[in-house]
């Protein structure tokens, strides 16, 4: 009982905001323990917490272009700490990308283990909150991978450093650092799971469900580079739901042109998730602009070139969330995607070429685009990479996909910037692609820095 009150303490200080470390809050006797699926079921609802994505990679990604009269603007060290990529970020010891994740695993285990507590006749009647929980474990655990580990590299995954495995509620326990290769299985391991419990869909976007937990594996595996896994499952999740938008039904002139999210709007969305927000995301105004190199790959015919980006090119409105904050979860044209290239890397050229084809008819004016075919495609690995990074920007995976495709010396890119006049650059696989632990963290609970 004392630990389940000490849990509660911590949920409430995140109810309310809590600025300090959530390791730090004290347990109030009066507390009540959440038990029933209502309360249950609100501890996975919140979304302040549970929908949450990371938001500062965004900006040390080749989207964005930062005129050096805003810089002064940005409210947050970190941002410009990582626009320029220092390699220490984070002056602050708060770090929300990794509060917010460690935050959505404590509150799944706190949910997995009240649920653990239930008798044998009663746990069937929670799968689905079973399910719900194990895919945010897993989200969470992703999210942090792709920022406090090094890239997933399968030849020296077993030996990298991972992530602690924390399968209980009890903050007071303190599990070393474990393999990388463990903590990518650790998630794997969640979502299949997660996937036998939860419904096809949802009543909300908000909450988990089969192909969204199809979806992460999908992208967990192209992390992995498991091609014949990522194939798997995103042909799951697309059998169950492959619903694309066609970009010839929206509103070009719009400042933002897709249905909303939320309740369970957007059809292309499986998961709902939001980037965390820093002052940089203000895309609507002049202060912050989309890098001309991403703008130019776009040709007249693409309807991506008016519904994702103004006039100008200068500013990016195509936000899946319908809302000022960038979206960060999971939708259908990403699944598409991980297909095509996990295709295409099994030497299935046409099928992958076919996934590729069904979403840019939905993405080019009509009567105007003109299928790849194995004849006419020289290299087909080269157009599904080119063609991911014009369908995904300011979602969330381009800082991914840089640490994935610097492994390899045929699409390795050199990131540059110049900034009042210095000359800034990252190179492929620079220790810097992996940020390092808040040293709050470090000083508390002794975990090994990066």
């Amino acid at each position: 009982m004392k630990n389940q009150i000490f849990y509660l303490a911590l949920l409430l200080c995140t109810f309310n905001s809590c600025k300090s470390d959530y390791l730090e809050v004290k347990p109030r006797q009066s507390l009540l323990v959440p038990t029933t699926k209502t309360e249950l079921q609100a501890l996975l609802d919140n979304l302040d917490v549970m929908n949450n994505a990371p938001g500062i990679v965004q900006v040390a990604t080749d989207d964005i272009l930062i005129p050096d009269a805003s810089l002064p603007s940005l409210a947050s060290p970190f941002e410009k700490n990582a626009y320029i990529w220092e390699k220490d970020v984070f002056p602050d010891p708060n770090v929300p990308e990794w509060t917010l994740a460690w935050r959505q695993v404590f509150y799944a285990n706190v949910v997995l283990e009240m649920i653990s507590g239930k008798s044998e006749t009663e746990k069937p009647t929670f799968d689905e909150l079973k399910g719900a929980a194990l895919f945010f474990r897993a989200i969470g655990y992703y999210h942090l991978t792709q920022m406090f580990t090094n890239g997933f590299d399968p030849a020296t995954a077993a030996s990298e450093k991972g992530l602690p495995i924390r399968t209980v509620a009890d903050v007071n326990q303190s599990p070393p650092r474990g393999k990388l290769l463990d903590t990518y299985n650790f998630m794997t391991g969640d979502l299949l799971e997660a996937s036998r419990l939860l419904p096809k869909l949802s009543a909300y976007k908000s909450r988990p469900n089969q192909v969204a937990s199809f979806s992460l594996l999908a992208r967990i595996y192209l992390v992995m580079q498991d091609y014949d896994k990522a194939f798997e499952y995103a042909d799951k999740a697309i059998q169950l739901n492959g619903t694309l938008i066609n970009f010839n039904t929206l509103n070009s002139a719009s400042a933002r042109p897709f249905p909303a999210v939320l309740p369970n709007g957007n059809g292309e969305v499986s998961f709902y998730a939001a980037q965390i927000s820093y002052s940089f995301m203000s895309f609507l105004s002049s202060s912050v602009n989309v890098n001309p190199a991403l703008y130019q790959l776009y040709d007249s015919n693409d309807l991506r070139k008016t519904i994702f980006f103004n006039a100008s090119g200068k500013n990016f409105k195509g936000n899946y969330n319908n809302v000022s904050r960038l979206f960060g979860g999971i939708a259908n044209d990403e699944i598409y995607l991980i297909r095509s290239e996990a295709q295409i890397r099994r030497n299935k050229l046409q099928e992958g070429l076919d996934d590729l084809n069904t979403l840019l008819i939905n993405r080019y004016k009509t009567g105007t685009f003109f299928s790849y075919t194995v004849s006419n495609t020289p290299d087909p690995l080269s157009l599904v990479l080119n063609e991911r990074r014009k369908e995904l920007p300011f979602r969330g995976q381009r800082w991914t996909d840089l640490r994935r495709l610097n492994q390899d010396a045929k699409y390795k890119t050199i990131l540059t910037r110049q900034v009042n006049g210095i000359d800034y650059n990252i190179l492929p696989l620079d220790k810097r692609y992996t940020y390092p632990i808040p040293q709050s963290e470090i000083l508390n609970s002794g975990m090994e820095q990066n």
